[in-house]
């Protein structure tokens, strides 16, 4: 945890996973992405990228607040650090998810949405259970991408005892509307990822859907049946505006659901993770993926 109040400096043994350099107003400065183990933060310091060569390193890092922003102070190399104990997975059990995965396209009755949801979660197993949900703002480490799925279709279970909804078409979509991501990041050991070339020409909903065209031709499988095309249509509208790189909006009730539970959980995920850099009974600094909103950490309250 990175707990800092304004004008406080402290030293963290954390492992650098990115170092990024960019070009600001008047100087050239790095940012740099780094974990103690249990949380995983950004902050920038005032140099070069040659500068500062300790990506994928373990050093004593210094931290001060200023002004409300984080910086960089120092960072000294810790000769004997071993990465691979500082690395960040989902709390999760991978093997207990996938096979809860299973368990839920069992229950799928339409056979070619059932058909394609397991082609696709077969073919793809050993990524789809250990890679990142995104390059950041959302579940980005490793087995990221399948908590965010199964924390989605836990919810579609409990949705569909309340409202009446294609129980089918919902759960497939949730399962596959971030398959995409497969083909639109990549990642190293440290558990970083990158975008694509696909990636960055296409984005994951449009790979989605191909993807889920290319595994009905594999299966023999008409994409123009018309729960093909809904379980397409979800996954080109879950980011539910345009403006939000949606290709669609939501035009049917379970896209819709989709896009509110995809939404709720992202932004539940950053919530959850400035609060673990943030000391309970205290709010967090402005944080620009919840609209500049300071986040007020309840552990306390709820202790």
């Amino acid at each position: 945890m990175f707990y800092l109040n304004e004008g406080e400096s402290k030293v963290f043994r954390v492992l650098i996973k990115r170092v990024e350099e960019k070009i600001g107003a008047k100087n050239t400065y790095v940012n740099v992405a780094f974990t103690d183990g249990d949380a995983e933060m950004t902050a920038n310091s005032w140099c070069t990228a040659a500068d500062f060569p300790y990506a994928g390193k373990v050093v004593d890092l210094t931290l001060t607040m200023k002004n409300g922003y984080i910086n960089i102070k120092n960072a000294v190399p810790v000769p004997d650090g071993n990465p691979s104990q500082f690395l960040i997975h989902a709390p999760i059990d991978p093997d207990a998810c996938m096979k809860m995965l299973y368990h839920y396209i069992a229950e799928i009755n339409d056979r070619d949405l059932k058909t394609v949801t397991e082609y696709l979660i077969r073919e793809n197993e050993q990524n789809f259970s250990k890679w990142s949900a995104a390059k950041s703002v959302h579940h980005n480490y490793l087995n990221g991408l399948l908590y965010h799925i199964c924390r989605i279709t836990a919810n579609v279970k409990t949705l569909s005892h309340v409202y009446s909804l294609n129980k089918d078409l919902l759960m497939a979509a949730a399962i596959l509307h971030d398959i995409g991501k497969l083909r639109e990041l990549k990642m190293d050991t440290l558990g970083n990822a990158e975008y694509t070339t696909e990636g960055n020409l296409y984005g994951h909903l449009y790979l989605g859907a191909m993807m889920v065209t290319e595994a009905c031709n594999s299966c023999m499988i008409n994409t123009n049946s018309s729960s093909i095309q809904l379980l397409i249509h979800m996954i080109l509208s879950h980011h539910g505006k345009m403006e939000y790189g949606a290709v669609k909006i939501p035009e049917t009730r379970e896209a819709y659901i989709l896009h509110i539970l995809d939404d709720m959980d992202s932004k539940l995920w950053i919530y959850e993770d400035v609060m673990r850099n943030t000391e309970p009974g205290t709010f967090s600094q402005p944080n620009r993926w919840l609209d500049g909103a300071v986040v007020y950490n309840t552990d306390s309250a709820l202790n």
